[in-house]
């Protein structure tokens, strides 16, 4: 599902994604479960994404929908829904220092994080979609 998502919208939603990252706080790398962020745990949706760098968008203008579940034992449930076909994941995911880790199904996502009381940030992750592109991305508290 993820394979599809290549296109870049130009100009939509630029705003978002700065204007959500702008009042967010540093991901310190601290304890909690398996060397997670406490600040992390709890369950998470996809608000903004943008690729290679470009213009941000929201990801269910394109018909795609990320939730994580970020458990304080380290394990995640990942639910991803792409046009209308849904597909649930476990794994696990941990922090180190400034850098967040999720591994579920076909996703093992790497990247510099930030995060705040209602949002986190994901930044340059590479290869995301298994096609060479770089993505970013924001998540609001559920």
């Amino acid at each position: 599902m993820k394979r599809l998502i290549k296109a870049m919208w130009p100009g939509a939603l630029l705003g978002l994604l700065v204007g959500i990252m702008g009042c967010e706080g540093g991901g310190d790398g601290g304890g909690g479960g398996s060397g997670g962020d406490p600040a992390l745990v709890g369950n998470w949706r996809m608000v903004a994404m943008s690729v290679n760098g470009s213009g941000s968008f929201a990801p269910a203008t394109i018909g795609w929908d990320v939730q994580l579940q970020l458990n304080a034992d380290g394990s995640v449930n990942a639910t991803e829904v792409w046009q209308g076909a849904s597909e649930s994941n476990g794994g696990g995911w941990s922090v180190t220092g400034n850098t967040l880790n999720i591994s579920a199904g076909d996703y093992n996502w790497s990247g510099a994080y930030s995060v705040g009381a209602s949002s986190f940030s994901l930044s340059g992750v590479p290869n995301y979609d298994g096609e060479g592109h770089t993505g970013s991305f924001v998540f609001h508290r559920q």
